[in-house]
């Protein structure tokens, strides 16, 4: 047998994911539908279980204020023992199963993030030269509030569903471009429909944007002069790479970059590690394409030490996907969740504040490096 297979030959020789994988190799034709599925959980559950390292390898006097935050996260496709970079979300990929491998009713949320850890370890960073930009489309659910308008000062929230895609210097990941679509634009609360029915800002038809980032040069030159700050939101490919990876050094360098970041003194205890979770949180958020696996994986690890950690009961729905969430409790502060797929472990997205009104979450469904800003 060639060495991919060497790689991930488990001790029960008659598995038969890792017979159909020998077997298939690139060619499908003629496999069961859910052939890519078996392979890549028979490669994950030798690589889990097995001791393989796998590869580390808005115009007027109103404005719009809508955050969409922009996650991006690659998957591995496991086609013949090979990691090739795609999209986030495989469309041929069925719909997600009901159970997870690896996990049962009362799994602790370390095991399972070490699951995620391992699987994240074996999808490669997106190979970047100089000039090039990191492209990336998501599918949200956010807040948009809308004040001073011509209704009078009366401020009303909406809640806009649709999708959009950036062009992103890999330099600090800003946005240098935004197209999109507002697709559903809804009135957040009972009171703020009347509101929104007098200024007309319940469209029937979607409504499309294409923008360009007027703070994107001042972002460059804070960058220049200050330099790449984890805890500022300006970090680059190099300064990524600059972390540690082994989770006890990461752990000690994110908890005290979150303490910066929230204005506080000292970088332990309860309030500490929510801002460090959603540090990381960020971090996947906005530089998943730049991140090392290595990095990932550590990550991940990291945050299995956060005493609080917590794993969110049953299955999440964001939008058409589903998936399995991370948290951690934060008192009086928005709280955010990590999403994973409950049948790969892959990155799926980003819940802010679940169960309340305010919810909203970002789903990034492809990721990849283009050569021009306006290139898919």
């Amino acid at each position: 047998m060639d060495e991919p297979m060497n790689r991930f030959t488990p001790a029960d020789a008659g598995d038969p994911g890792l017979r159909m994988l020998a077997r298939l190799r690139a060619d499908l034709t003629g496999a069961p539908a859910d052939a890519k599925d078996r392979m890549r959980h028979a490669v994950l559950n030798r690589t889990l279980h097995g001791g393989a390292t796998g590869r580390p390898g808005p115009a007027a006097r109103w404005h719009r204020i809508v955050v969409r935050v922009s996650a991006a996260l690659a998957l591995a496709g496991l086609v013949g023992g090979a990691a090739v970079a795609t999209g986030l979300l495989d469309q041929e990929d069925p719909t997600p199963a009901a159970t997870s491998p690896g996990i049962g009713p009362n799994t602790a949320p370390a095991t399972v993030l070490e699951l995620v850890a391992q699987r994240a370890a074996l999808v490669p960073a997106l190979p970047i030269r100089p000039g090039q930009y990191v492209y990336v489309r998501t599918e949200s659910s956010d807040i948009g509030t809308y004040d001073g308008g011509p209704w009078g000062h009366e401020t009303v929230r909406l809640r806009v569903e649709g999708w959009d895609e950036r062009w992103l210097d890999p330099q600090g990941m800003f946005p240098v471009r935004t197209r999109g679509e507002d697709s559903d634009i809804r009135p957040l609360t009972a009171r703020d429909r009347p509101i929104a029915e007098r200024a007309g800002l319940l469209r029937t038809q979607p409504e499309r944007y294409d923008r360009r980032n007027d703070r994107y040069p001042a972002q460059k030159a804070e960058l220049a002069a200050k330099g790449p700050d984890l805890a500022g939101r300006r970090s680059t490919p190099e300064s990524l790479a600059g972390l540690p990876t082994e989770p006890d050094e990461l752990l000690v360098v994110l908890r005290s970059a979150a303490a910066k970041r929230a204005g506080q003194s000292a970088a332990t205890g309860p309030g500490v590690d929510a801002h460090t979770f959603a540090l990381v949180a960020d971090l996947f958020q906005t530089y998943d394409p730049i991140i090392s696996p290595q990095l990932r994986a550590a990550l991940y690890r990291a945050v299995a030490k956060l005493p609080g950690i917590q794993l969110v009961p049953g299955r999440v729905k964001l939008g058409g996907h589903t998936g399995i969430a991370f948290t951690y409790p934060m008192k009086g502060k928005e709280r955010k969740d990590i999403v994973v797929d409950p049948a790969t472990y892959r990155f799926i997205g980003i819940r802010s504040n679940a169960g309340g009104v305010d919810e909203s979450w970002t789903v990034v469904t492809d990721t990849r490096v283009v050569d021009a800003v306006g290139q898919t």
